[in-house]
């Protein structure tokens, strides 16, 4: 099992072996970064703060420091008489010295992340979102978080973690750019133009702290990683392989003349040649929804290629990707998926 990577942190249990991390944790040291990315920043994957300077590494990235610069947390970059490392731990901006814009700088507000330009009182000891919690006790003191979840532990509560951006490369094994439809948090690209390269911006988190992105590419098993912080992968595709076949075969017609017609096309997604649903992605034409209401049911409205014709992909996690290309004759189709364990290694 030495190439094999469970934690999905793109490091093989023998990369983790030889760094000494944890092969089942992608966050060895909890910071917020995964192994992978303290491994391309030359951070200490078993050091929260690699520098030392009191600041996590994540923080540091966060607030545009240096995590190997151990001089750069006793900084003042806005010139407001707190250090970076007060900012950091007050939650305020490293480069505003009026962070809350209320007239009064950073040094001397009560309270520099709540405007009260009167400083009367003390918003910073009150519960202003309203949800139970302490503002010196809240991990995300300007919203509604009652449950103060923090899934990736770094002292941020969920509702206030920032979006993430998900960048990088879809490949083969053998190192193959691959063209893909890539997903998370409702937006979607493919990695076509240029081929491989994939890039989502600002994604919202889920209420959970996490992101779900899911790839789905032409005779390729789908690929589905839980995240919890932004990251620049290369993620790798393996081949679905020769697998059974439960959908029977289909001689599409060609129709030049019904070029771009939009029609409807309906079926359900099923298990090999039974009735038991299946929760999938179903793919047509650039067109896409989830089989996912119980019944495998999927209905899209389409254009019809330069063919007349559509291409009918079909993905699902555990499961062989199903592709047919059928024409406006044959607009509903039940699909019949084989699980992945069917296959045959190519």
């Amino acid at each position: 099992d030495a190439g094999q990577d469970p934690d999905g942190d793109n490091l093989t249990n023998l990369d983790e072996f030889n760094d000494r991390t944890n092969p089942k944790n992608a966050d060895s040291d909890g910071d917020g970064l995964r192994d992978n990315i303290e491994a391309s920043l030359g951070t200490d994957p078993l050091s929260a703060d690699s520098d030392g300077d009191g600041i996590n590494d994540q923080q540091e990235l966060d607030n545009g420091l240096d995590p190997l610069d151990l001089t750069d947390a006793d900084k003042d970059y806005d010139g407001d008489g707190l250090s970076n490392l007060e900012e950091v731990a007050l939650g305020t901006d490293i480069l505003a010295a009026d962070t809350d814009g209320d007239g009064v700088n950073d040094g001397v507000d009560n309270c520099a992340v709540i405007a009260n330009a009167n400083q009367s009182g003390n918003p910073c000891k009150e519960d202003n979102d309203n949800d139970g919690v302490a503002f010196e006790s809240d991990n995300c003191p300007v919203s509604f978080n009652p449950d103060q979840r923090d899934t990736d532990k770094d002292g941020i509560g969920n509702a206030c973690e920032p979006p993430l951006d998900l960048t990088g490369t879809v490949r083969s094994g053998d190192g193959t750019d691959v063209c893909a439809m890539v997903l998370a948090s409702g937006q979607f690209m493919f990695s076509c133009n240029p081929r491989g390269v994939l890039s989502l911006t600002g994604l919202p988190l889920e209420q959970d702290g996490t992101v779900k992105r899911q790839i789905y590419a032409d005779g390729f098993f789908p690929k589905i990683d839980i995240l919890t912080d932004s990251l620049d992968d290369a993620v790798l595709m393996l081949r679905s392989g020769a697998c059974p076949g439960y959908n029977p075969p289909h001689d599409p017609a060609v129709v030049p003349g019904s070029a771009g017609k939009r029609i409807n096309i309906t079926g359900r997604v099923l298990l090999q040649n039974g009735q038991i649903p299946i929760c999938a992605m179903v793919l047509a034409n650039g067109q896409h929804m989830f089989s996912c209401d119980g019944s495998g049911s999927y209905t899209l409205n389409i254009p019809l290629d330069s063919n007349g014709q559509f291409k009918l992909q079909v993905y699902a996690d555990g499961f062989a990707p199903t592709i047919q290309t059928f024409d406006a004759f044959k607009a509903t189709n039940d699909v019949r998926m084989a699980r992945a364990v069917e296959c045959q290694a190519p």
